[in-house]
C-alpha cells in the first residue's frame, strides 16, 4: 500500500485519517500538514498523462462556468497510483443533512440546473468518448446474471421473486430499451448525480465532489447509481423529493422515462447480488412493487418521479 508520507507534499504530515469508503479500489484520507488540511483519493491504477489533462480541464472548464465544485488543487502519479488532492471541506454530504422534504426538492431543482450547463460544454473530442452502453452494460450484465444463475442458492431465491418467464420478459425488455436509448442525444454528464456526492457547507450552499465520472453519455445515466434505490418505497422520502426536483426541472416534457427505465433495470441487475444476500426479505416484501417497477407497469415510474 502506498506511504502517503512518500509523497513529497505530504512529507511533514501530521495526522493522516483513512475515511470509509465502499470502494476496494479507491482509498480516501484526510491529511493534516502544519501549512494545510487536504482531503486524498487515491486510485490504485496509474492514470495517463491525457486522462490527467482531461480530469484538469474538466475542474477549470466547471470553476469558469461558475458550477459550484470542491477545487482539484492537484493530480500527482506515484508507482502505480494516482492520487487527487483537495482541500479539505468542513461540511457534510446532502445525503447525511436533516432538511424539510422542499429543501431536499429545491436542491433537486439546482442540482440539474448545472447539469444542463455541463449538457453544453464544447468538449475536445480526443479526451471524451461516449460511453458504450452496449459494452458496458448489456454484456456485463448479462455476464453478471448468468453468474449469479449459477449459484444454487442465488437461482431459489430468484424464483421466489420471478418466474423463469418473467425473467426472460425482462431481459427482452432490457434489450429493446437498450436499442431506443442508443438512438438518443450524447452529452457532456456528470453521470453519478445522488445526494452523497453533494456537499453542503455551514452556510448551506452545496458542492459537486466525484467529478471524475464525467464523461460523454445519454441524460439518464446521471442517476444511474441511486435510481432503483430513489424508487424503492421503503426509500427515504426526502432523497424522492431530490430526485423528483432533479428530474422535474432536466426533463419538465418527461422525455427520459425510456432512459430512466433501462438504467433502473440496470441498477436493479448490479445490485442483483447484493440484495440477493442482504435485503432478500425487503425483496420478497415488496415484489409485486418491484415488477411493476421494473415491468413499467401502470407507468409506476412516472408516478413516482413525477407527481406533486
Amino acid at each position: 500500500m502506498l506511504n502517503i508520507r512518500e509523497i513529497n507534499l505530504f512529507r511533514d504530515a501530521t495526522y493522516i485519517e483513512e475515511i470509509e469508503e465502499g470502494y476496494p479500489k479507491r482509498k480516501k484520507y484526510k491529511v493534516i500538514t502544519p501549512k494545510c488540511e487536504y482531503f486524498i483519493k487515491i486510485h490504485d491504477y496509474k492514470m495517463s498523462h491525457q486522462e490527467i489533462k482531461k480530469e484538469k480541464w474538466l475542474y477549470q472548464t466547471y470553476e469558469n462556468l461558475k458550477i459550484p465544485i470542491v477545487p482539484l488543487l492537484d493530480i500527482i502519479s506515484k508507482g502505480d497510483n494516482t492520487i487527487f488532492v483537495y482541500p479539505f471541506f468542513k461540511g457534510e454530504t446532502l445525503k447525511k443533512e436533516n432538511l424539510s422534504k422542499k429543501e431536499f426538492r429545491n436542491y433537486g431543482i439546482k442540482v440539474a440546473t448545472d447539469v444542463i450547463k455541463l449538457n453544453h460544454i464544447t468538449h475536445d473530442s480526443n479526451l471524451f468518448k461516449p460511453l458504450e452502453l452496449e459494452k458496458t452494460f448489456s454484456k456485463e450484465d448479462w455476464e453478471r446474471c448468468k453468474k449469479i444463475w449459477r449459484n444454487n442458492s442465488y437461482r431459489k431465491k430468484i424464483l421466489q421473486i420471478f418466474t423463469k418467464q418473467e425473467i426472460r420478459l425482462l431481459f427482452k425488455y432490457y434489450k429493446n430499451l437498450l436499442e431506443d436509448v442508443k438512438k438518443e442525444k450524447v452529452m457532456l454528464n456528470h453521470n453519478d448525480i445522488k445526494t452523497g456526492n453533494i456537499m453542503l457547507d455551514k452556510q448551506k450552499n452545496y458542492f459537486f465532489i466525484d467529478i471524475d465520472p464525467i464523461d460523454l453519455t445519454v441524460l439518464g445515466y446521471n442517476i444511474y447509481y441511486s435510481l432503483f434505490w430513489f424508487l424503492l418505497p421503503n426509500c427515504e422520502k426526502k432523497e424522492k423529493c431530490f430526485l423528483k426536483g432533479f428530474m422535474q426541472t432536466i426533463d419538465s416534457e418527461k422525455r427520459l422515462i425510456k432512459q430512466v427505465h433501462f438504467f433502473l433495470i440496470a441498477d436493479f441487475i448490479n445490485e442483483l447480488e447484493m440484495l440477493l444476500k442482504d435485503k432478500f426479505d425487503d425483496l420478497m416484501q415488496e415484489k409485486v412493487w418491484l415488477k411493476q417497477m421494473l415491468f413499467n407497469k401502470n407507468n409506476i415510474i412516472e408516478k413516482v418521479i413525477y407527481e406533486k
